[in-house]
């Protein structure tokens, strides 16, 4: 859920982060991005959306440098695409759900796996 958020208000994120990166490398260092994470709150807050606690905005920076000192912040939103995984067939109101529930089907865990195996230092292998 914390990461859907942030993928709610890739573009305002996005559009923060550029800011703090005037020669384009699209990178940023922890701090940075940490700071950016926490301006995108109230955005989320506007949508309705209940805002980040300081611990969620740790964990996204923490998933996002994986244990670097800085984020490749466009490897990472890239990273937070949506899957529609509502298998075809399956009824729109599964166990008394609320039909506007569907985005429940809607994982963003894959995606993030694929970019951690990339990136963590346990996986083995860093892109450079």
């Amino acid at each position: 859920e914390v990461l859907k958020r942030v993928w709610v208000c890739r573009p305002a994120l996005l559009a923060a982060l550029a800011s703090r990166d005037p020669e384009a490398t699209n990178k940023v260092d922890v701090v940075d991005f940490r700071e950016c994470v926490q301006e995108v709150n109230q955005v989320i807050e506007d949508l309705g959306l209940p805002k980040l606690s300081d611990t969620q905005v740790g964990v996204v920076c923490e998933i996002a440098a994986a244990g670097d000192t800085y984020v490749r912040y466009n490897e990472f939103v890239k990273g937070l695409h949506v899957e529609d995984t509502w298998k075809s067939g399956q009824p729109e109101n599964p166990q008394g759900a609320c039909p506007a529930d569907r985005s429940q089907g809607l994982e963003l865990l894959s995606s993030l796996l694929r970019f951690a195996a990339d990136y963590m230092p346990c996986a083995g292998s860093r892109r450079a």
